[in-house]
């Protein structure tokens, strides 16, 4: 039901936003690829790997949303930038949970080799959908409210 509201939403909306959040989400992947790459060289346990990952990518995607992708709606001031940054983050807990929940489990049932296949899967399949939603509607819901 989630996904059917999604890709309807997909069609009647900004075609010019959701091809930036497209695009926005593609670097966030490939930072988190290279994060899942980097933190791997390290003794930690995969679960950690996975949070450090997705969380660069999560910073990589605040940063380019708001300064490319919701720009009309973009948050100027310092302390209004923290403020969603915070709001981001915590929407984005969601994702984060998904990818490390699912990324390590992926990662104990196929290897180390198949982690950046795991993460194209769990990206494309759930965590887009989920942070289309949590964009759209808390992050960046109103102008007036994020400039203050």
């Amino acid at each position: 039901m989630f996904f059917t509201r999604f890709y309807k939403k997909i069609r009647t909306l900004n075609k010019k936003t959701f091809l930036r959040f497209c695009v926005v989400g593609t670097i966030g992947y490939l930072v988190n690829w290279g994060a899942l790459i980097f933190f791997s060289r390290f003794n930690f346990p995969e679960f950690a790997i996975w949070v450090f990952a997705v969380e660069c990518a999560i910073i990589s995607n605040f940063i380019l949303n708001n300064i490319w992708t919701f720009a009309t709606k973009e948050i100027f001031s310092f302390k209004s930038t923290m403020r969603q940054f915070y709001v981001f983050n915590g929407t984005s807990a969601g994702a984060l949970a998904i990818q490390s929940v699912f990324g390590t489990l992926g990662t104990y049932l196929f290897g180390e080799t198949y982690r950046w296949l795991i993460l194209l899967v769990v990206t494309v399949c759930i965590v887009v959908p989920y942070n289309w939603y949590m964009y759209t509607r808390v992050v960046w819901k109103q102008k007036d409210m994020l400039i203050q």
